[in-house]
């Protein structure tokens, strides 16, 4: 079973960190080897939802039997491949969440259950909102007291603001990722930076030349590899974003690195 240090070390650094909040969370189980199911339940953009990625050919008797089922018992299908297809189903309070947390441990890698649910499909809520910390706090805390034998865990925290010299068409987001997978114990830390137009701004076209060559400076002296570089000189894309990402040892230094970053980046 996966530990959760590594969320709490993330929540624990980026507590003091004016201007960075937590944007996602999840946990998931299963090695996704032929004929099982990945379950998993996540936190993206401020929803909170189950999701099941069904494993092997879909032209299998398996597959199509399982995919159907799920269906059946209230899930959506959002994707289907070859090998996989992903069913999703939106998780709205605590009383809806432990009911998943029930129904995917009866579920099980392999999909066996004696008598399947008939529910009817369900909307996320609308719209957006922040979550309070202690919210956060209380969805983890069950996820974590659950029967699940969660092998993976994923948090992300981020902030997003304008920069400076830019007249508020230029955007900057930084965001620092800590994963974790085990037994044994595994977890990596990664950092993203990325710095952008705005969609409805017309003019520029492009960023900056000055503008972007600061930026670049920024990111290079904090040692990010810049990702999308090559791509803008060999195929003309409009060089309307910079993305940049960069690994670092430790949830310590992914704060550290990500105020400091977001910093230098918006000029303030």
């Amino acid at each position: 079973m996966v530990s959760f240090d590594v969320v709490e070390h993330m929540a624990a650094e980026f507590r003091g960190l004016v201007g960075f909040e937590r944007t996602s969370f999840s946990v998931s189980c299963g090695a996704g080897g032929d004929d099982t199911i990945v379950r998993a339940l996540q936190c993206m953009e401020l929803a909170w939802r189950a999701s099941l990625r069904v494993c092997g050919s879909k032209s299998s008797a398996w597959f199509t039997d399982i995919t159907a089922k799920l269906s059946r018992a209230g899930y959506r299908l959002t994707s289907k491949k070859a090998q996989e297809a992903w069913l999703v189903r939106p998780v709205n309070n605590p009383r809806e969440r432990d009911a998943e947390l029930r129904f995917m441990d009866r579920l099980g890698e392999e999909g066996v259950l004696e008598r399947w649910p008939k529910r009817a499909l369900i909307d996320g809520r609308l719209g957006r909102r922040r979550r309070v910390p202690r919210e956060w706090s209380q969805h983890i805390a069950a996820l974590r007291a659950s029967r699940m034998k969660w092998d993976f865990c994923e948090t992300s925290f981020a902030r997003r603001g304008t920069v400076g010299e830019s007249d508020g068409v230029l955007t900057a987001e930084v965001t620092a990722r800590a994963f974790a997978a085990g037994p044994p114990a595994w977890s990596s830390f990664r950092l993203a930076a990325i710095v952008s137009l705005s969609r409805a701004a017309v003019l520029p076209r492009s960023i900056p030349a000055r503008v972007r060559h600061r930026i670049l400076l920024v990111l290079r002296r904090a040692q990010f590899e810049i990702v999308n570089e090559d791509a803008i000189e060999q195929f003309g894309l409009s060089g309307r974003r910079i993305v940049a990402r960069k690994v670092v040892p430790s949830a310590l230094a992914a704060a550290s690195d990500a105020g400091a970053t977001f910093i230098g980046l918006v000029g303030k």
